[in-house]
C-alpha cells in the first residue's frame, strides 16, 4: 500500500477502488470466516475469542454475506502473541481446547494458522506501513515479529493456532454490528461498522 492511501481519511476509505493489498486482507478474512462457519463448530459455546451467538449468526450467513464480512479493511484475525516468542512473566502459554469442533476442523485451523503467521512475517519484514494500518499491529510487535528468522518462523508455525483469535472478539458490538449490517444490506452502514474495527484496533493499542 502507497504512503498517499494511507494518509486518506478514514471516512472516505469505503469511497476508493479496492487495491490489491485490501483484496488480499478480504482473501485472508474469506479463509477465516470458512474456518470460523466449518460445520463442525455449530452449536459451539465459544470459538476463538466468539461467543456462541456470534457464531451462530455467521453460520447463518450466506456466501455472499460473507462475502461482505471479509471486505472489512483489517484483517478479522490476529495472534494474541507473537508465536514462539518468549512471554512476560506470569503469562502462560496458551493451552488450546479444540477437542469439541474434532480432528479435520482442528487440521484446518492449523493450517490457516501456518499460513496466515508466515503471511504477517513477510509483511512484518517487507512493508510495516501495510501490516500497520490494515492488520492492527503495533510497531512493537510489527518489528517483534520481524525479527524472527525463517527457522524461528518455521519452528513455531506449531503453536500458531494456540494464540489465534478472533480480532475485537471480545467487544460487545463490533462483530453483531458486521453481521447485522451485511443482513440488512444498507452498504453506508456496513462500511461504518468496518471503519469502526480500525478505530476500535487503534484504541486497544
Amino acid at each position: 500500500m502507497s504512503e498517499n492511501r494511507l494518509e486518506m481519511p478514514l471516512s472516505d476509505i469505503g469511497a476508493h477502488p479496492i487495491t490489491a493489498e485490501m483484496a488480499a486482507i478480504s482473501d485472508i478474512n474469506r479463509a477465516f470466516l470458512q474456518v470460523l462457519t466449518h460445520p463442525a463448530t455449530r452449536g459451539l459455546q465459544h470459538l476463538l475469542g466468539l461467543d456462541g451467538a456470534v457464531l451462530e449468526a455467521l453460520h447463518q450467513l450466506d456466501s455472499a454475506q460473507l462475502d461482505k464480512v471479509a471486505t472489512s479493511p483489517l484483517l478479522l484475525a490476529e495472534f494474541s502473541s507473537i508465536p514462539g516468542e518468549p512471554q512476560a512473566t506470569g503469562v502462560a502459554e496458551p493451552i488450546p481446547s479444540f477437542a469439541a469442533a474434532g480432528k479435520d476442523w482442528e487440521r484446518e485451523l492449523h493450517s490457516f494458522a501456518d499460513r496466515l503467521l508466515t503471511c504477517l512475517w513477510q509483511a512484518a519484514r517487507h512493508d510495516k506501513l501495510l501490516i500497520s494500518f490494515c492488520l492492527g499491529f503495533d510497531t512493537d510487535k510489527c518489528n517483534e515479529l520481524a525479527r524472527l528468522s525463517f527457522t524461528k518462523i518455521s519452528h513455531c508455525t506449531d503453536q500458531a493456532a494456540g494464540y489465534l483469535q478472533a480480532r475485537l472478539g471480545s467487544h460487545p458490538r463490533f462483530w453483531a454490528d458486521l453481521i447485522r449490517t451485511v443482513r440488512s444490506g444498507n452498504s453506508t452502514q456496513q462500511t461504518a461498522s468496518q471503519l469502526a474495527g480500525i478505530q476500535l484496533s487503534i484504541l486497544e493499542r
